[in-house]
């Protein structure tokens, strides 16, 4: 015979709403399978509130992870965000490595970075689901600026 019966965990005690219909000293096999639904609900409507928080826009400085060039690995560092097309973002990754970089925001604190760096002359392409964080927003000089290398860099 098998039956689910839902029961309350108290204090090393399983607890159920009421007597089993067996024997005394019937020997029984628990499966434990641990439900919350009020928690299941929780985590459902918090990921889809942080979704709608990571929504990325032009100019936007993110944190996800970023292909080598070779593409060998991957790491988790900073970069702009310069366009969408449905679910992929395109980005300039964000490097501490100044002499890597080809052009160093003036305002990199506003922007909500932690050291100086520089924004690399590479493009990535990346899924929106990817983004870890959104830490700031380029300034409007710095904005200005990156438009003008990313028509250099891609000959417009």
């Amino acid at each position: 015979m098998s039956t689910t019966v839902d029961a309350i965990y108290e204090h090393g005690t399983l607890v159920l709403p009421n007597p089993l219909p067996l024997p005394e000293k019937s020997h029984v096999r628990v499966t434990i399978e641990v439900t919350d639904t009020e928690r299941d609900e929780w985590l459902k409507h918090s990921a889809n509130a942080l979704l709608k928080t990571l929504n990325c826009s032009r100019n936007d400085v993110v944190l996800l992870p970023i292909p080598f060039t070779d593409l060998t690995s991957r790491k988790v560092r900073p970069a702009v965000v310069i366009g969408q097309n449905g679910a992929d973002l395109f980005l300039v990754p964000i490097s501490s490595q100044l002499p890597n970089t080809d052009l160093p925001p003036q305002e990199w604190r506003a922007a909500g970075l932690n050291v100086a760096c520089g924004i690399k002359a590479q493009l990535a392409t990346v899924e929106d689901r990817l983004v870890v964080k959104k830490v700031g927003v380029l300034s409007a000089a710095d904005q200005q600026r990156l438009n003008a290398r990313l028509r250099a860099w891609l000959q417009l």
